[in-house]
């Protein structure tokens, strides 16, 4: 069997206000920090080889109001979040086609506790606690020829 590449880059607008973040696949950890730089680059392997189904999880915890900043009217200026960006598997950027397909990964929150848990299309950036999920099948070149 083998293995392939799936990579990320992760944007942090607010390294300032660290937050938890956690990549699991296939409910295992793989990648656990606490965003305190503007930029991570993360890489690991998915082995590709007989069918199977593969879950990778972005998951955002511990964010509180703490990391929301608001003007003297109650407005918010700015909010601590992880923007998900250039996801690539085998080396070819598949983020287009995450954006644009509501049904590839989508995003469960609760507003942080402001609203009802909901599901909904990801659209990149995780600005509440909640996971993102990105859905995969192996052999990969499959799921490519399903989805592209």
């Amino acid at each position: 069997m083998n293995n392939i590449a799936i990579a990320c880059t992760l944007a942090i607008n607010l390294p300032e206000k660290p937050l938890s973040f956690k990549i699991t696949l296939n409910d295992t950890d793989i990648y656990d920090i606490s965003t305190t730089e503007t930029t991570y680059d993360v890489a690991f392997d998915v082995i590709d080889g007989n069918k199977a189904d593969h879950s990778i999880k972005f998951i955002l915890s511990d964010k509180t109001d703490n990391h929301t900043e608001m003007d003297a009217n109650g407005g918010v200026t700015n909010s601590a979040q992880v923007e998900i960006k250039h996801i690539s598997i085998g080396g070819i950027d598949i983020t287009d086609l995450l954006m644009n397909d509501n049904t590839l990964i989508t995003y469960t929150h609760d507003s942080n506790g402001y609203g009802k848990k909901v599901t909904v299309p990801f659209d990149g950036v995780m600005g509440y606690n909640g996971v993102a999920e990105l859905k995969i099948s192996s052999p990969v070149y499959l799921w490519f020829l399903e989805h592209m």
